[in-house]
């Protein structure tokens, strides 16, 4: 019995140690010059004497490494030292550039779009708030924050959240004063190579050629101060897009605040609606845990080459 214990401990550091090398030797997708931070986790106790217990801690352990990565996969680092952040969404298929204006989402890896000929691109810029006939407040942040899976942008009228996880990429909107008695409205530009469509109030899709790419700007949803929810929709119009090979569009988030009580948080997401095109999740085998580290750097971000 003790070679057996003394057996199953040693394989437990042999593991630890394999998967500590295979973390520092393999390229980060989250991070946009692939390094890595080094993980260790430590091995369960060894005074388990029952080996059913033994098993079980060895599994819950397992577990824990397994969601620890799978939840830093969805980390915002920052892009060297560029003004802005980056973070891919393995769920969804796709990369996020996140900047103080707005963001810009992509595919996850590049050149896999490329060669599959679903290459896109979709910046969503944020212009302030006002009434729908009329930009107030124009958004005037200066720089992006990140917290582990969310980023924040803010000035003195607005601040904007984004939290990224499997669901997508969520963009919230604070707004801190009215500017009607009635009514406020998110202004929003959007440069996209794809083409955008509205079929509901608070859906907007976007498709590629051949619907081979499909994104959706929706589940919009409206609250004020006391979380009471308040009347909301989505209003596109396409703009001329001039020498542009890209469609431009402009979007209100229009909002009924009759009775609301400030601040009001406006909360639509980012989400791929085709299956195809995201990437699988993290495998609950560990074997396969670390996987999907073995990826493409994020490519040119900015489009400046």
């Amino acid at each position: 019995m003790r070679l057996v214990n003394f057996l199953k401990s040693l394989s437990i550091a042999l593991l630890v140690i394999l998967v500590y090398i295979n973390v520092v030797n393999m390229p980060n997708a989250n991070h946009p010059s692939g390094k890595v931070e080094a993980i260790v986790y430590s091995s369960p106790s060894k005074d388990i004497k029952n080996t059913n217990n033994t098993n079980v801690a060895d599994n819950n352990w397992l577990q824990q490494v397994q969601l620890d990565i799978s939840q830093k996969e969805y980390y915002i680092q920052k892009a060297g030292n560029q003004n802005y952040l980056q973070s891919p969404n393995r769920a969804n298929g796709t990369r996020i550039i996140y900047y103080p204006s707005g963001i810009k989402i992509q595919p996850r890896i590049i050149e896999e779009s490329v060669k599959t000929q679903n290459n896109y691109s979709l910046a969503i810029e944020v212009k302030g708030y006002g009434t729908k006939e009329k930009l107030i407040h124009q958004f005037r942040a200066s720089e992006i924050t990140e917290d582990k899976n969310e980023a924040f942008a803010f000035d003195n009228n607005i601040k904007v959240e984004y939290v990224n996880n499997q669901e997508g990429t969520r963009q919230n909107f604070i707004i801190h004063q009215p500017v009607s008695s009635n009514e406020l409205a998110v202004h929003l530009t959007i440069n996209t190579s794809l083409t955008a469509s509205q079929n509901k109030e608070e859906s907007i899709q976007f498709d590629g050629n051949n619907s081979a790419t499909r994104l959706y700007y929706s589940d919009l949803k409206v609250w004020d101060a006391k979380g009471t929810l308040l009347p909301a929709k989505m209003i596109l119009e396409k703009e001329s897009s001039g020498n542009s090979d890209n469609n431009e569009y402009s979007l209100l988030l229009a909002v009924n605040t009759t009775n609301a009580i400030f601040p009001v948080t406006v909360d639509p997401i980012v989400t791929n609606g085709n299956p195809s095109n995201s990437n699988s999740k993290l495998e609950c085998n560990f074997d396969n845990a670390y996987f999907g580290w073995s990826v493409s750097g994020a490519g040119d971000v900015n489009g400046d080459g």
